[in-house]
């Protein structure tokens, strides 16, 4: 594959304070930012990591998005899990290309974007979404990722059961997850793991109460994030920092 920027392709536009724009690459097309119009048709055929100029003579960088990218630039009716917390559950969770995986309360699409970018080729991301419009966003945000092949966004209340039996791990980001416990235990392999996004003390307590009897291994946790600003002879922790986003609860199914 050329590194090279192709009609149509969706890129990473980065500026020298750290600004990023995600755009296509398109022909007669423009984008209009702070430092200056951009020519979107005049990126094709750029090498990724190159500097361009806007208009008014600033540089701008070219970088292929990454998972991240995509996520955090998505459309968001809702509040999304974010990559610090993604990525524990990644690494817990077992699964990578070829793995089934379930998901409950599909939202923006955020999570479903990372399981779908982990288990492709050949792997496949189950989710479920009671509401119509939040399946329509997470839609058009998988597209723009290019991963609704992966996907399977289904209109349905998780807690009444799932169709997919076998599957190698299952998420749960829903407001009621204890009443989803029973149905991540039958759709669930052996041993497979069972996690669970919540923001409150109290959901955690309910939550983790309920697993017990179906799954062991049962840990909760939350990640803290702060950047550091570093300058020579002047490096110190950022100010301020992402705190508290949620509790990550984790369990192993058992099956006697």
């Amino acid at each position: 594959m050329e590194n090279k920027v192709e009609p149509g392709d969706t890129l990473l536009l980065i500026d020298s304070k750290g600004k990023k724009w995600m755009v296509q690459a398109s022909l007669g097309r423009t984008l209009s930012t702070h430092r200056g119009e951009i020519s979107l048709q005049e990126l094709i055929g750029t090498p990724y990591g190159a500097s361009v100029r806007t208009k008014i003579g600033e540089r701008v960088w070219l970088a292929r998005p990454t998972c991240e990218d995509f996520i955090m630039k998505s459309r968001r009716p809702t509040q999304i899990v974010y990559p610090k917390d993604m990525g524990i559950l990644l690494t817990r969770s077992g699964i990578g290309p070829g793995s089934l995986v379930v998901e409950g309360g599909t939202g923006s699409g955020a999570l479903a974007t990372l399981l779908a970018w982990f288990v492709r080729p050949n792997g496949h991301v189950f989710s479920y979404e009671t509401r119509r419009d939040f399946i329509e966003t997470a839609t058009r945000n998988l597209g723009r990722a290019g991963l609704l092949d992966y996907v399977t966004l289904k209109e349905g209340d998780i807690t009444a059961g799932v169709d997919e039996e076998d599957a190698q791990a299952f998420f749960l980001d829903i407001g009621d997850p204890w009443r989803a416990i029973p149905a991540a235990h039958r759709s669930l392999i052996g041993g497979a793991v069972l996690s669970v996004i919540m923001p409150t003390y109290n959901q955690v307590e309910k939550t983790a109460e309920s697993m017990k009897g179906m799954f062991t291994d049962i840990q909760t946790v939350e990640i803290l994030m702060r950047n550091v600003l570093v300058r020579r002879g002047r490096t110190r922790p950022g100010s301020r920092m992402i705190g508290h986003t949620a509790f990550l609860t984790t369990g192993r199914k058992t099956i006697s």
